[in-house]
């Protein structure tokens, strides 16, 4: 009888930690999902560093043009590669910052070793994942002002 109490508990107890250790299907997918969007998000901070630099050098290039003192229409070119400079060193300054004040889900082990949810304790793994979707939203803003500020001539 003791045998069968004690397989009993060993049983439940191993049931009990399987549930424990796996993850909902709801937070595996905000995992991938935060995991593409800082990929992305990585991804368009590089792209606008690329292009920051390489209208540097094209307004390096034209600010030793003699014909900028003279030409009007290769001054305002010029104006404009530095209106381009600057409005996306500022929008790579806000992808950043904005990367590093995500709220991010530590990996199973990091939960497992004790690090606490930084959603908070009594998150619903919905919560989590309706909170990490909106990263998107917030992505896709600063992927059209990238586009906007490409565009202009």
């Amino acid at each position: 009888m003791k045998k069968a109490i004690y397989s009993l508990a060993f049983v439940a107890t191993i049931a009990l930690a399987g549930c424990v250790s796996s993850e909902s299907e709801k937070l595996a997918n905000a995992r991938t999902l935060q995991n593409t969007i800082l990929s992305e998000a990585h991804a368009l901070d590089s792209t606008l560093l690329s292009e920051t630099q390489q209208l540097s050098a094209t307004r390096d290039m034209m600010s030793t043009d003699s014909l900028l003192a003279t030409d009007s229409l290769f001054m305002a070119r010029y104006i404009t590669v530095k209106y381009k400079i600057n409005d996306l060193e500022g929008l790579q300054a806000e992808v950043v910052a904005w990367q590093n004040s995500l709220t991010k889900l530590p990996s199973q082990e990091e939960l497992r070793k004790g690090i606490k949810n930084p959603f908070g304790q009594k998150a619903s793994d919905q919560e989590v994942y309706d909170k990490i979707s909106l990263y998107r939203v917030k992505l896709e803003e600063f992927n059209q002002r990238a586009a906007t500020i490409r565009s202009r001539n």
